[in-house]
């Protein structure tokens, strides 16, 4: 092939031809095996994955699942085969399986926010973030509560009907609680239906069915924790400021199972930007873990629209050495009447969800409380009175009192919304920090420390930081030096200061700055200590939605106008004498820490033969399909623990379409030869696919439990397609039969099923129908037997089926390049060379030399040239090669003869 032509093209001159060197041949691969099955995860879905080892299956197939044998028997296969081979797996799912996801907020928040006052803005959502595919390794955490009547909803012993619409499993593994006369049920959920009929560990206490609680309120906490180890179990991101550029880009950093796999540590909300984030993160191809969606909330030239983990948060009153405490809430008032009811109180308990609280007011008094948790789910709550703390009659959800009216009330349909964004649990083992603002004094570089335990609302950093020294804690203002003096009005009156905010009212006044609430309830405070009798009327203030403080005062009967002040001080207006207000504006920290994903779903428990029957779709253009395009070798695919009759007939028909070969298996409740021969002719027995197949039997046997005490009874599939890599690495590419006292499976497995412990099956008679015998022989677990179910196949052997498709997809994939090329003499000795190559392994490795001699010529025969390669096929566009080849022979019996004199009688 020429390459490249210098000089004279068409005129007259020297002309150089550059030419390519010939291309090196290839050893053709050992082959490749393949798992069809239930996965933790898998991308994307039903489409095969190659794994490079056990490290990468973990990281793209997940770990060990109780609810499935593919796992343990890909980590068989890899135990076995001791690096040999390469094995592709697919994921099955039932179709409703559900992405974990994350919401990100933006930076943009009210930074002069003081405690128990009214936000001005509140972080917005800018992008959300889900695990790469779905399941419950990408994060299962939710919560759910409601109210049931105890008296019907109990069904059974450990049933009980909760009336909700939810996925099948979806909550196995919560937490259900809900109270029973004077305690608090707590129980584990084992299944649920997709009615919200739920199954629970143990039984419910008597006295249950008997309970007469007519509204009992019940919640459901699903943590993300494994359900093998209890260990943390999900994806998480990390944002931080761009490694580069910390104050306009941002990173993101990537965890699994509490370990990073990921770092995008320099991202760009400009679109124009090289480093813009979508593009950054879903087009890196060895991102397994996170998938943004491509929506962006916020102006992408704002640097404080970049997500973060957590806003910034406002302290709490004062700092306790090295414990703070955070206000993780925010209120909202929409009240076109200027009504200024606020949140005085707010007990956020632990493990309480992310919600929004909504209080709308019937009346000046009364208000309706509903709560939205982050998940969508919206709960009616009850009814609340101002000044009286509200309860919301579920334990994982904040108690709260609004009060604060001041002289306008609120009118029906006023509102007042609470954000509650509390702090997870174990921030320490999720790399939390405790960053306070950047000062002068540091050059504006933030301080950090590691925060070593949390509440929902206070962090503990290491006892050696004195956080009072560091972080500058509110102080509430308050009046010294000041006594209360007499001013009167006549009638009723209303001053209102305008034109003055309440930094500019509180600076003239000490060296604080203040909201107008924290104002009004310190001037509130003072009034209520004024001399009784005086002959002025009594004040009360109020904070106004615009950052203003109303004054009331309240002389009874009338209504006079409003006097506005527009000079003089705060204390000749009010008769306060040689007073002044002081106090300290409370300080914005940041806490930044690993983000769990939540709500993945497995989508596993509606699983029906169906749905491995479509991983077996013949002529469809994804699932196993995409790997006859690649150079794969003989394909040798299974479904561990999977012994559907429909199935698995549907693996064997695609593995005759495809020149494959079909690991098949035989139940566990099948337990002596006749059965297993039975069974095998009733349910899998198609025809001429079937010397497509290998059965062994049994097809499971006992080993140490992965998932505790004892032995566990698992398939050999895994193990086996391990061993025949193993052996075909061994044998230079040649698939020698896998049997016999090489083939030993006793690296994973100890004994046989237990209803075959100790005895000896008949191999003759499982043979003859080609059952591949599992026997315990001489202490090891070996493969015994290299026979398939043949018919007219006329080649009963295992190992010469499984030869005969591996050179067919050898051939398949690397002659391609003979396509479209000049049919003569040429193309014939270029067709004889390249074949001859992919035989040459075998032929050096000595597997032939029992068929003739050294000479190659005697072992394999190829036949490409002008006798069989006429005019008429030339016309039809066709170039036969014809190939003979040889395959070793298997010593399946060793016969001895002896006579009276010894072996050399007659």
């Amino acid at each position: 092939m020429i390459q490249r032509v210098y000089g004279a093209i068409r005129g007259a001159g020297t002309q150089v031809r550059e030419a390519l060197p010939a291309p090196p041949i290839q050893d053709g691969p050992l082959g490749s095996s393949v798992i069809v099955g239930v996965f933790r995860r898998g991308r994307p879905l039903q489409v095969a994955t190659l794994t490079g080892g056990l490290p990468e299956f973990s990281r793209r197939n997940g770990g060990l699942a109780r609810y499935s044998e593919a796992p343990l028997a890909a980590q068989d296969f890899y135990r076995m085969a001791g690096g040999a081979g390469t094995l592709y797996t697919v994921r099955v799912t039932d179709g409703t399986e559900v992405q974990a996801s994350r919401v990100l907020y933006d930076r943009d928040v009210d930074t002069s926010i003081r405690r128990f006052a009214q936000a001005a803005k509140l972080p917005s959502a800018v992008m959300t973030v889900k695990a790469d595919n779905g399941g419950r390794w990408g994060g299962r955490a939710d919560y759910q509560a409601g109210r049931v009547n105890l008296t019907s909803a109990v069904t059974g012993a450990s049933t009980i009907n909760l009336g909700i619409s939810c996925l099948a499993d979806q909550w196995e593994g919560a937490t259900l609680r809900f109270p029973v006369e004077d305690t608090t049920y707590t129980a584990t959920v084992v299944s649920n239906t997709a009615a919200g009929v739920f199954t629970v560990e143990g039984s419910f206490p008597t006295s249950i069915s008997g309970s007469s609680t007519t509204s009992a309120p019940w919640e459901l906490l699903l943590a993300n924790t494994n359900e093998i180890t209890d260990a943390l179990e999900a994806v998480a991101v990390e944002v931080a400021d761009g490694g580069e550029v910390a104050a306009s880009e941002f990173g993101v950093f990537a965890w699994v199972d509490g370990l990073q796999v990921k770092a995008w540590a320099n991202l760009s909300l400009s679109d124009a930007s090289e480093k813009h984030w979508y593009p950054a993160i879903a087009e890196d191809l060895d991102n397994y873990e996170v998938s943004p969606t491509d929506s962006f909330g916020g102006d992408p030239n704002n640097a404080l629209h970049r997500p973060a983990n957590f806003a910034e948060l406002p302290v709490v009153d004062g700092v306790n050495a090295n414990v703070i405490e955070l206000q993780t809430w925010r209120f909202r008032v929409t009240s076109p009447g200027g009504a200024t009811p606020h949140v005085e109180t707010m007990t956020v308990p632990d493990g309480c969800p992310e919600c929004t609280i909504t209080c709308t007011f019937s009346s000046g008094t009364a208000f309706a409380v509903t709560a939205t948790i982050h998940t969508g789910e919206t709960l009616t709550l009850g009814t609340g009175t101002v000044d009286t703390e509200f309860d919301p009659g579920f334990t994982w959800l904040p108690a709260f009192t609004i009060g604060d009216i001041g002289s306008t009330s609120p009118s029906s349909g006023n509102t007042v919304v609470i954000t509650v964004r509390p702090l997870p649990p174990n921030l320490a083992k999720k790399g939390g920090k405790l960053i306070a603002a950047a000062s002068s004094a540091q050059g504006d570089i933030r301080a950090i420390w590691t925060i070593v335990s949390n509440t929902a609302s206070t962090i503990t950093v290491a006892p050696s930081v004195d956080l009072s020294t560091k972080i500058t804690a509110p102080a509430s203002p308050t009046v010294t030096g000041a006594t209360a003096g007499d001013y009167s009005l006549s009638g009723s009156e209303t001053l209102i200061f305008t034109g003055v905010d309440a930094a500019t009212l509180t600076s003239s006044l000490g060296s604080g700055t203040f909201t107008a609430a924290e104002v009004a309830d310190e001037l509130n405070d003072l009034e209520a200590t004024r001399t009784s009798g005086r002959d002025r009327p009594t004040y009360v203030f109020e904070a106004t939605t615009d950052g203003k403080v109303k004054i009331t005062a309240d002389v009874g009967g009338g209504t006079g106008a409003a006097v506005t002040i527009g000079s003089g001080t705060l204390n000749s207006i009010l008769g306060f004498t040689a007073g002044a207000i002081t106090g300290t504006a409370g300080q914005i920290v940041r806490v930044q820490w690993r983000q769990e994903l939540e709500g993945g779903y497995d989508g596993i428990a509606g699983l029906a033969s169906s749905d491995y029957e479509d991983a077996w779709a013949i002529g469809t253009t994804d699932r196993l399909n995409v790997l006859l395009a690649e150079n794969t070798g003989v394909l040798t695919v299974s479904m561990p623990g999977v012994t559907t009759p429909a199935a698995q007939r549907a693996m064997i028909r695609w593995a005759h379409a495809t020149n494959s070969i079909a690991y098949t298996e035989i139940p566990t409740s099948v337990t002596t030869e006749a059965a297993a021969i039975a069974w095998h002719e009733t349910n899998l027995y198609i025809g001429e696919e079937n010397v497509y197949t290998r059965s062994p039997f049994p097809s499971y046997a006992r080993r140490p439990n992965p998932y505790g005490a004892g032995l566990y009874l698992s398939p050999v599939s895994g193990a086996m397609l391990g061993q025949e890599a193993r052996q075909a690495l061994e044998a230079g590419g040649y698939h020698v039969a896998p049997a016999g006292v090489r083939a030993s499976l006793s690296a994973i497995f100890r004994d046989l099923q237990s209803e075959l412990t100790g005895k000896v099956l008949d191999n003759e008679l499982l043979n003859a129908y080609g059952l591949t015998e599992i026997r315990k022989a001489g202490g090891q677990i070996r493969v015994w037997g290299d026979r398939i179910a043949a018919g007219a196949y006329g080649r009963p052997f295992y190992h010469v089926r499984k030869t005969n498709s591996h050179v067919g997809r050898i051939l398949l994939v690397n002659t391609i390049g003979l396509v479209f090329l000049p049919i003569n003499d040429f193309t014939f000795a270029r067709a004889y060379q390249e074949i001859a190559e992919l035989f040459a392994p075998w032929y050096r490795a000595g597997w032939f030399d029992d068929l003739g001699g050294p000479a190659f010529t005697d072992q394999v025969a190829i036949k490409v040239d002008k006798t069989n390669n006429t005019a008429a096929d030339r016309a039809a566009g066709n170039l036969n090669i014809a190939i003979g080849y040889g395959v070793v022979g298997t010593a399946e019996r060793v016969v001895y003869t002896l006579g009276p004199n010894g072996l050399t009688e007659g």
